[in-house]
C-alpha cells in the first residue's frame, strides 16, 4: 500500500520523513535480533525490519528505489515463508524454538536443517533476489536524484541506517547457522526425520522458487517489477541483457554468481573426507573425565560440564537496553516529526 501511494507523497516532507524512519526501524530490528534465542522472534525481527527497509525506499521515491521495494517484497516473502516453515518444522522435531537446542542439528536432522539453512543462505547472500534488491535499495539512497530529500542533509543518515542493518543482520544469520552446524564429540548420527511428506514438500518447493527466481532476476524484473513500477508513474532504471540486468551503478549477472556459490558449497562437501582415526578429543584445558564426554577435571579433581553456547550481547542489545536508550526515544521523536509533517 506504501509503494502504491508513494507517487502521491514525491518530492515531501513526508517521504524524508519515511526514508529516514524506515531505514532506521531495518537498522534497530536486526541488532534486535543479535540478542534473541528464540528462533520465532529473530524471524519477526527480521521481517518488521525488511518492512522498514520497503518503506524506506518507497520514501527514497526514485525509480530506482520503487523497483527495489516491488522486487524486496516478492523475495523476502518467499524466502521468509520458506523460514517460517522451516523453523515449525524443526520445532516439532526438538519441541522448542530455542537456537541453543539447534545445536548441531545439521548432523541429526539433516534434510530440514539444510533445508533452513539455504533459507538463511537466501536471506544474505548473492546471487538470491533479498541481498540483490538491498543492494539497489543502498545504490538508490546514495545516487538519488529525486527532490525528495529537499537536499542532501538526510541522505547519510539513511544510508548509514541501511549499512548498519544490513551487517547486523549477516550476524544474526551467521550466528543462527553456526548453532546448526556446530558439533560435539558426543554428538550421534542422524536421525530418521518421520515427518507427513507435506511437512518436507512446502519447504522444498518454497527453495527452489527463491534459488529459480534469483537466477531469473533478469526476466522477472523486466517481465513484473518494472512494469508494476511504471504502472505508478516510475521510469524503468534498468536494461535488460539476456539474463542479466544492467543499472547505472553496475552490472548484476546471476548465472556466474550462481555457480561460484555453488562450487562454494558443494565442492567442500565432495573433496574433504575426515576418517574416524583422524579424530581427536576436544582440548578442554584440563584432564578428560572420559573421551566420550564432555567434562574435564578441575579444581580438586571436581569434573566440570563444558558448556557451548551462541554469543548474544543481551547486555548490550538486549530488548531492555535498546528499548529504552534507543528504539522508544526515537520512535516516538520520528512519530512525533511524521504526524507534524502530516499536519504541516
Amino acid at each position: 500500500l506504501t509503494v502504491r501511494l508513494a507517487p502521491g507523497f514525491e518530492g515531501t516532507y513526508l517521504s524524508t520523513v519515511m526514508a529516514v524512519f524506515g531505514s532506521f526501524v531495518f537498522a534497530t530490528t536486526a541488532f534486535l535480533a543479535i540478542s534473541q534465542t528464540n528462533a520465532k522472534r529473530v524471524l519477526a525481527y527480521s521481517t518488521i525490519g525488511n518492512l522498514g527497509l520497503i518503506i524506506a525506499c518507497a520514501g527514497i521515491n526514485t525509480p530506482l528505489a520503487i523497483n527495489a521495494a516491488i522486487a524486496l517484497i516478492i523475495f523476502h516473502a518467499i524466502s521468509k515463508g520458506l523460514m517460517f516453515l522451516a523453523v515449525g518444522v524443526i520445532e516439532h522435531h526438538i519441541w522448542s524454538r530455542n537456537i541453543e537446542d539447534m545445536e548441531g542439528l545439521a548432523g541429526k536432522l539433516p534434510v530440514i536443517s539444510w533445508v533452513s539453512i539455504a533459507g538463511m543462505i537466501s536471506m544474505l547472500l548473492m546471487p538470491f533476489g533479498v541481498l540483490v534488491s538491498k543492494w539497489i535499495g543502498l545504490e538508490a539512497a546514495s545516487g538519488g536524484v529525486s527532490p525528495f530529500f529537499l537536499g542532501s542533509a538526510w541522505m547519510p543518515l539513511v544510508l548509514a541506517f541501511m549499512a548498519l542493518g544490513s551487517t547486523a543482520s549477516m550476524v544474526f544469520w551467521l550466528k543462527w547457522m553456526d548453532r546448526l552446524l556446530a558439533q560435539t564429540p558426543q554428538a550421534m548420527g542422524p536421525s530418521p526425520e518421520q515427518m507427513g511428506f507435506f511437512y518436507y514438500l512446502t519447504v522444498i518447493v518454497l527453495l527452489l522458487g527463491a534459488v529459480v527466481l534469483s537466477i531469473c532476476m533478469a526476466p522477472l524484473v523486466s517481465g513484473l517489477v518494472a512494469p508494476a513500477a511504471e504502472s505508478l508513474g516510475y521510469g524503468i532504471p534498468f536494461t535488460f541483457e539476456g539474463w542479466h540486468l544492467w543499472t547505472a551503478f553496475g552490472l548484476f549477472a546471476p548465472w556466474p554468481l550462481t555457480i561460484l556459490v555453488a562450487a562454494g558449497l558443494v565442492l567442500p562437501l565432495l573433496l574433504v573426507r575426515v576418517r574416524q582415526a583422524e579424530l581427536r578429543p576436544v582440548y578442554l584445558c584440563g584432564e578428560h573425565v572420559a573421551l566420550t564426554e564432555m567434562k574435564f577435571r578441575a579444581v580438586a579433581d571436581e569434573p566440570v560440564d563444558v558448556q557451548t553456547g551462541g554469543f548474544y550481547l543481551q547486555r548490550v542489545l538486549g530488548e531492555k537496553i535498546l528499548a529504552r536508550w534507543v528504539v522508544n526515544p526515537a520512535g516516538v521523536i520520528l512519530w512525533l516529526i511524521i504526524f507534524a509533517v502530516v499536519l504541516i
